[in-house]
C-alpha cells in the first residue's frame, strides 16, 4: 500500500468478503462507519470507506492516518490502558479496559487519540435472543432500532480496527527476525492473541458427536461463513452448514526446536530478536482482540437483527409486498422498518427487490481488485515470474508438511477425499466459516493474510505449518498437486525430486 497510486484498498485484504454485500448490509456497514466515534475526527469531505461494485473498500490515506494516531500514543499508557485485558462480558456487550489507563490517555493522548479511544468504551445491555413472532408492528420496530443502534456504535469500530489490524501487521511482520527463533515468535503471536477466534478454534478442534456441535452451536451458533453478510443463515439457522471435524493425530515436525536450542543456534541474538519482536507486535495484538472480541458479541446481535428483519420480510410477504422473506434484504434497513409504518406501493417495493437482485448478479460476475486509484480504476499488480520453481510467502505457523493440495474459494468447495495422506488446503483467505476444517487437514497455503488473520491464528491453535501472502497460489497449484509447505522459511512448491 505504498504505492501513491493506491487510493482505495478492498476488504478482501483484511476481512474475507468474497461476494458483493446485498443492499441491507451496505445500508448498516455505512450508517456504522459513518457514526462510529472513531472516525469521529475524519474531514466532512473525506469518506473512510466506499462501496465499488458491491464490494467495501478503505480510504488508504485514511487508514494511515489512523494508525498513525493510535501508534503515537506511547507505549507505556497503551500497556496501563489494557492492563486488565480487554475482553467482553458473555452477559453484555462491553469492553473492560482499566479505569486508571482510561484517565491517564485522556488526560495525555490527543484530540484525535481521544477520538479513537472512544470506542473502546461502549457498554451497553442487550437481551438474549428475542422472540420475534408474537411481537406487535411497533414492538419489532422498537427491536429493530435497538440493535440497529448498536451496531451502528460497533460495526463502525470493527470495521477501522480490521484495518488498524491488518495495516499494523503488515507494518511489523517484515521486520520479524528469521532464523531458528521464528517458530517461537510465531508462538508468542499466538499466546499474545488469545482472542475470540483462538478460543473459536479450541471449540471447533472435535465436532464428532451430537454433544459437542450443539455445544459449539451454543458457544459459536451465531457465526457462520460470510458472517458480515447480514443475508447468509447463521451455523444455528442452519446446522448442517457446520463442516465435522475431528482434530487428526500430527506428528512433531522434524526440526521442532526448543527454547534451549534456539538460543544455542542464535545466540543473544535469538533473545534479543525475540523481545525486540515482542515489543513491535504488542499494539498489533491489542489491536487484533479489540477487533475480534467485541465482534463475536457484536455479531450476536447482528443475529438477533437478522431474525427481526425475517420476521418484517414474512409479513411482508403476506401482505404481498414481496415474494419471500428473504427478499426482505435486498432493501436497505429504513426501507424494510417503512414496512412497520407506512409500506411503499407493492409495484415499487417488488421493483426495488428486482433491481437490486440484477445488480448481485452482475456484481457476482466482477472479480474485484485489491486496488483502486482515485478515480475507482483498479490497479493491477506487477507482473511476477511465474515458474514452477517454489513459491515465496509469509511463514505464520511454523512447521514443514509434504502432502496433496486441496484447492478451494469457499468451505462448502472444499473436498477432503477419503484418503488418509497428509492434505493441505490452498485458498484465497478464511473466515470464521472454516475454522472446523483446520483440524482435518494437516498444512495451510494462503493467497492473503498476516500474521495476524484469522487463518494465520487458526492455524497455529491446530498446529498446523501454514503460509500466507503466496501470490497467485491458487492459479500455480492444481488440486491433489504435491506440494510442500516450509512454514519456518515461507516458502510453498513441489517436492524434491
Amino acid at each position: 500500500m505504498a504505492d501513491d497510486s493506491i487510493a482505495w484498498t478492498s476488504f478482501r485484504t483484511l476481512e474475507p468478503n468474497p461476494y458483493p454485500y446485498t443492499p441491507m448490509t451496505q445500508s448498516i456497514l455505512e450508517r456504522g462507519v459513518e457514526t462510529s466515534s472513531l472516525v469521529a475526527a475524519v474531514p466532512p469531505d473525506v469518506s473512510p470507506v466506499t462501496f465499488h461494485r458491491g464490494y467495501l473498500y478503505f480510504n488508504v490515506a485514511e487508514l494511515h492516518r489512523q494508525l498513525e494516531f493510535f501508534l503515537d500514543l506511547p507505549i507505556d499508557l497503551l500497556i496501563r490502558y489494557f492492563r486488565d485485558d480487554p475482553d467482553v462480558d458473555l452477559d453484555r456487550i462491553s469492553v473492560r479496559p482499566s479505569l486508571a489507563g482510561i484517565k491517564q490517555l485522556m488526560t495525555t493522548s490527543t484530540g484525535s487519540g481521544r477520538a479513537i479511544l472512544r470506542g473502546l468504551t461502549i457498554g451497553r445491555w442487550l437481551p438474549d435472543r428475542p422472540p420475534v413472532e408474537d411481537r406487535s408492528d411497533p414492538e419489532l420496530l422498537a427491536l429493530l432500532d435497538t440493535h440497529h443502534e448498536f451496531l451502528s456504535e460497533m460495526v463502525g469500530a470493527h470495521v477501522v480496527f480490521s484495518g488498524l489490524a491488518e495495516a499494523y501487521a503488515v507494518g511489523t511482520e517484515r521486520s520479524v527476525p528469521g532464523g531458528p527463533s521464528r517458530r517461537r515468535v510465531q508462538d508468542l503471536v499466538s499466546t499474545w492473541t488469545d482472542s475470540k477466534t483462538a478460543e473459536m478454534a479450541r471449540w471447533a478442534a472435535s465436532l464428532e458427536t451430537d454433544e459437542q456441535r450443539e455445544a459449539f452451536l451454543e458457544r459459536f451458533g451465531h457465526r457462520c461463513p460470510r458472517e458480515m453478510e447480514i443475508a447468509v443463515p447463521r451455523w444455528r439457522d442452519e446446522p448442517s452448514t457446520l463442516r465435522n471435524g475431528s482434530a487428526r493425530p500430527r506428528s512433531p515436525p522434524a526440526d521442532a526446536d526448543t527454547d534451549a536450542s534456539a538460543d544455542a543456534d542464535a545466540g543473544t541474538l535469538g533473545t534479543l530478536a525475540t523481545t525486540l519482536a515482542r515489543i513491535a507486535l504488542y499494539p498489533g495484538s491489542l489491536l487484533e482482540r479489540l477487533r475480534e472480541n467485541p465482534k463475536n458479541e457484536w455479531l450476536k446481535s447482528y443475529a438477533y437483527l437478522r431474525d427481526a428483519l425475517l420476521e418484517v420480510g414474512r409479513r411482508a410477504t403476506a401482505s404481498g409486498h414481496l415474494d419471500a422473506p428473504e427478499d426482505v434484504f435486498f432493501l436497505r434497513f429504513e426501507t424494510a422498518c417503512r414496512f412497520l409504518t407506512d409500506p411503499h406501493s407493492r409495484n415499487h417495493t417488488r421493483a426495488s427487490v428486482s433491481r437490486a437482485k440484477r445488480k448481485e448478479e452482475r456484481n457476482r460476475t466482477y472479480s474485484p481488485p485489491l486496488f483502486l486509484d482515485e478515480t475507482f480504476q483498479p490497479i493491477e499488480p506487477k507482473p511476477t515470474d511465474e515458474n514452477d520453481g517454489p513459491m515465496r510467502g509469509l511463514g505464520v505457523s511454523g512447521g514443514q508438511v509434504s502432502g496433496r493440495a486441496i484447492t478451494a474459494r469457499s468451505p462448502e468447495e472444499v473436498d477432503l477425499g477419503d484418503d488418509s495422506g497428509p492434505r493441505i488446503l490452498v485458498t484465497e483467505f478464511t473466515d470464521a466459516g472454516w475454522t472446523p476444517l483446520f483440524f482435518r487437514i494437516d498444512g495451510l497455503v494462503m493467497e492473503r493474510g498476516s500474521l495476524l488473520s484469522h487463518g494465520s491464528i487458526v492455524a497455529r491453535e491446530a498446529g498446523i505449518p501454514a503460509v500466507v501472502n503466496v501470490e497467485n497460489a491458487l492459479e500455480r497449484i492444481d488440486a491433489g498437486d504435491p506440494i510442500v509447505v516450509d512454514a519456518d522459511e515461507g516458502v510453498v512448491g513441489p517436492p524434491e525430486t
